[in-house]
């Protein structure tokens, strides 16, 4: 891997990670973490283990049980990716990153790309992103604190959000019910029995009208740079 070794890791900007396309190669590949290669590595300080490397098991397109193992600097932390598409499983068991920022050159989101990322707490969608219709792309993602989906996203398929921990909101550029009317039932299941709850964009407090239709609205408070904040 060309990244192999580097202990100290904590953030990583890629031009792709999965599949990319010139419009005349093949794919380079799905796995995010293949770029660290499947060797372990581990750094020594005054004779004490500092840093090392932590197994990951990224699972293959076509078996539900085969799976190729790589080791990721246990530093690594947040991952920016500017473009490409994000393949089947990209970053499927990458447990102990918790930031991935998806550039808006980002054109697609694979199966199961953030599967069992259970550290995983803040994702950036891709600005310019037309749909989610993969399946079980953020299943496992127990420690995410909130979802932000595009106005541009019209579609989403049943059952990306599943997740056994706690829920947690999913805020919506979108401005009214009209807007995802496109959505799958059960876009936003959490688990069989329960949802995670979702709020519609407002930059003016809602009217008494949209109070009364029992939707509930969120909109940038301005305290700091894209920090939410729900109309009471």
């Amino acid at each position: 891997g060309a990244f192999g070794g580097c202990v100290s890791l904590a953030e990583i900007t890629l031009p792709f990670a999965g599949l990319f396309k010139d419009g005349t190669t093949l794919p380079y590949g799905y796995h995010f973490a293949r770029i660290f290669g499947s060797y372990e590595f581990k750094d020594f300080k005054y004779g004490i283990l500092s840093y090392g490397s932590r197994k990951v098991e990224q699972i293959n397109q076509g078996s539900s049980s085969e799976k190729t193992t790589y080791y990721v600097p246990e530093s690594l932390r947040k991952v920016t990716i500017l473009g490409g598409d994000v393949g089947y499983g990209a970053f499927s068991g990458c447990d102990r990153i918790r930031q991935v920022i998806l550039d808006d050159a980002v054109a697609s989101i694979g199966d199961k790309a953030f599967m069992d990322c259970s550290w995983l707490d803040s994702v950036r969608l891709p600005g310019n992103l037309a749909s989610l219709g993969a399946q079980q792309i953020f299943v496992g993602c127990n420690s995410l604190d909130y979802m932000l989906l595009p106005a541009s996203c019209k579609t989403i398929s049943s059952g990306i959000f599943l997740s056994s921990w706690d829920s947690y909101p999913i805020y919506l550029e979108a401005a009214d019910s009209a807007d995802i009317s496109g959505f799958a039932a059960g876009w936003n299941k959490k688990d069989e029995s329960s949802n995670h709850e979702y709020y519609f964009y407002s930059e003016n407090e809602p009217t008494t009208v949209q109070r009364q239709s029992g939707k509930k609205y969120w909109h940038y408070d301005g305290t700091k740079e894209n920090s939410i904040a729900v109309w009471e």
